[in-house]
């Protein structure tokens, strides 16, 4: 199993991720494919030795190719894995990780990997307009209806992201000048 805990595992599933994040065609396919969710539970979820730092490079393209100087297919993959990542960090069990520690208790993912948190707020930035509907963004759409709803849904991608400090400030500055 690639994801095991294990120094050993660690070194050699960062290694692949840190290759993998210099290919933006891998790294939607990873998001966007089959296994996707999967794929994005094991990332997020894994303690990593570095915080997340390997794994985050698999999403550090997607603010840089979301800007309107790229040709509409680079701006449509990074929109595609933003939506892939905005839905799958919707979900406020990521607040409640399960530790090895007796008695058994929770961190947040921000706790357990804050650099990958802090690359998912940057690469989620550029699309919190379209997040409310206010922005059109190529592959990117609102996770749930704006229209008569207190929108749970991005109310917890919010909490998830607001789970590390740093990442808050980067995300809810960026929120801000919206």
């Amino acid at each position: 199993h690639m994801w095991e805990q294990s120094e050993w595992g660690d070194t050699i599933a960062q290694d692949i991720l840190h290759s993998a994040g210099r290919d933006s065609v891998v790294d939607h396919d990873m998001f966007t494919g089959p296994d996707g969710d999967a794929t994005m539970k094991a990332i997020t979820e894994h303690n990593w030795t570095d915080d997340g730092a390997a794994a985050r490079t698999v999403t550090d393209w997607i603010d840089d190719a979301s800007k309107p100087g790229n040709d509409y297919e680079t701006r449509l993959r990074a929109g595609e894995t933003a939506q892939a990542l905005a839905n799958h960090l919707a979900n406020d069990d990521l607040l409640h990780l399960p530790t090895n520690g007796f008695p058994p208790e929770s961190e947040s993912v921000g706790n357990r990997n804050h650099l990958l948190v802090q690359g998912y707020a940057e690469a989620l930035s550029p699309y919190q307009g379209a997040l409310v509907g206010a922005d059109d963004m190529p592959g990117f759409s609102a996770i749930e209806s704006p229209a008569g709803s207190d929108m749970p849904m991005t109310r917890d991608l919010f909490a998830v992201i607001d789970s590390d400090q740093t990442a808050a400030n980067v995300f809810n500055a960026h929120a801000y000048d919206q």
